[in-house]
């Protein structure tokens, strides 16, 4: 399993880890990934208080059942505090993807940042992923956090990955400032024209997607659904109707997604 680092907007991410009354400049998160099969165990511990925040169990396949599951969707889960001796079993109640519960509102997903409402996520690739083909998002180490600011110091919180799933590259791990910097981007190229049609060829990075989805701003479209082969696929914009040098533009995306891209030419 892929573990990377996200930029925090908020320093709640990770103050929330600490006690208020801890005289302690310097705290150091411990990030825990355990996977056996199709489960991943997570604990995080905050070493200078030896003290157990979270301890979860996540079954993959909580999140394939999910009506919502599709390629290149961002789950984000609730984490439940931890109680002595207990593990947490995350069930459908503390899931959301975040993509679909953004897809209506006019939030841009370019600009969703990853500080934004619960600090752990998970993103699948694709919907034939498994789940060490998934990537584990955590709050970025180094995060300076003032609490309570009447006391005049700060605290510098950086973050240590143990267990067995804490590969080479979580030690390498990507600081993204927005989600969409782990989405496959599909890109799209005109191929041939005729009189009435345009067709155009998309590629994307993950050769495991199996679908684009497509939204017509100018032209209409044979298909608003691409399937992709090996990484490929095409689709037919048809300019019936429009005069020379008229322009279009079709969106590129996914299920829960859109607008990852654009494809725009003129007749």
């Amino acid at each position: 399993m892929k573990i990377k680092e996200f930029n925090a907007l908020s320093n709640l991410n990770l103050s929330q880890y600490v006690s208020p009354e801890t005289t302690d400049t310097n705290i150091t998160l411990d990030y825990n990934f355990n996977i056996v099969g199709e489960v991943i165990t997570f604990t995080l511990t905050n070493v200078q208080e030896n003290k157990i925040y979270h301890k979860v169990e996540l079954a993959y396949s909580t999140i394939k059942a999910r009506r919502d599951f599709a390629s290149q969707s961002l789950f984000e889960f609730t984490m439940p505090e931890y109680t002595e001796g207990n593990v947490a079993i995350l069930n459908e109640t503390e899931l959301k993807n975040k993509f679909s519960e953004t897809l209506n509102t006019g939030i841009k997903v370019n600009s969703y940042a990853a500080g934004n409402t619960q600090p752990f996520k998970l993103f699948v690739p694709s919907a034939t992923s498994s789940l060490d083909q998934c990537i584990f998002c955590i709050p970025t180490a180094n995060s300076i956090v003032t609490e309570p600011a009447e006391t005049g110091y700060t605290k510098k919180i950086t973050v240590q990955f143990t267990g067995t799933a804490a590969t080479a590259e979580v030690t390498q791990a990507l600081n993204i400032p927005s989600f969409t910097q782990l989405c496959s981007i599909p890109v799209a190229t005109e191929l041939s024209r005729t009189t009435d049609t345009i067709t155009v060829g998309i590629s994307v990075p993950d050769t495991s997607i199996q679908q684009v989805w497509l939204e017509p701003v100018y032209g209409n479209l044979s298909k608003t659904r691409v399937d992709m082969t090996s990484g490929s696929g095409t689709f037919t914009i048809l300019t019936t109707g429009l005069n020379s040098g008229d322009a279009v533009r079709v969106k590129l995306g996914y299920k829960y997604l859109s607008g990852l891209s654009d494809f725009t030419t003129t007749v």
